[in-house]
């Protein structure tokens, strides 16, 4: 192995240590702000150990075809070191920033989309059904007014029918309100 490659091998490692010290402070400000639940977090843990080893041996088959020596764990270490000596106060801020302005930027567009499209959609529908009330109202109305003179004209030819019409009605009524009980009773069973 030649000495650039050691150099660039050397290099690499002491950026993934920093680079893992990144990861695990964005691990910490999340399981801090969201509180996750202990299976959740060993998952978390699991899946940190994980992505850092394929890192680091990624970076390391990539630079210099995977052989491993003793100053590479020891750049690794000091990359690591130097990240939380300097600058893991000043990524957790920004960690914590960006996620307040994701917050933010979310809300806005709730608040957006219920301003821009449910209010007026609401608004709409709310017209539209007091309008369609009031064309039934007034149909309803046209018929009954409309229909009056009929029936004062129709009424004797109707009430002899009607006469005729009544107890099969009402024998018609009375099984439907038994039927209805009946299936009122086999739903409540079954539900």
């Amino acid at each position: 192995m030649t000495l650039v490659t050691q150099w660039t091998t050397m290099g690499l490692m002491l950026g993934s240590g920093i680079l893992i010290g990144v990861i695990l402070d964005f691990y910490r400000v999340v399981t801090q702000r969201f509180r996750l639940k202990r299976w959740i977090v060993s998952l978390i843990d699991l899946m940190y150990w994980m992505v850092s080893s394929l890192l680091v041996f990624g970076l390391l088959l990539w630079s210099n075809w995977g052989e491993l020596r003793f100053y590479l764990f020891i750049a690794i270490c000091l990359g690591f070191l130097l990240y939380f000596r300097w600058f893991s106060q000043m990524v957790i801020r920004f960690i914590r920033v960006l996620f307040q302005l994701v917050e933010w930027v979310i809300h806005f567009l709730g608040q957006a989309v219920y301003t821009v499209v449910y209010i007026p959609l609401s608004f709409m529908a709310r017209c539209l059904w007091t309008c369609a009330r009031a064309v039934a109202r007034g149909a309803w109305t046209l018929v009954r007014w409309v229909c009056l003179p009929l029936a004062w004209l129709l009424g004797p030819l109707v009430r002899p029918l009607w006469r005729r019409m009544r107890p099969h009605v009402d024998q018609a009524r009375s099984f439907l309100r038994r039927f209805g009980a009946w299936w009122k009773k086999k739903r409540e069973k079954g539900g």
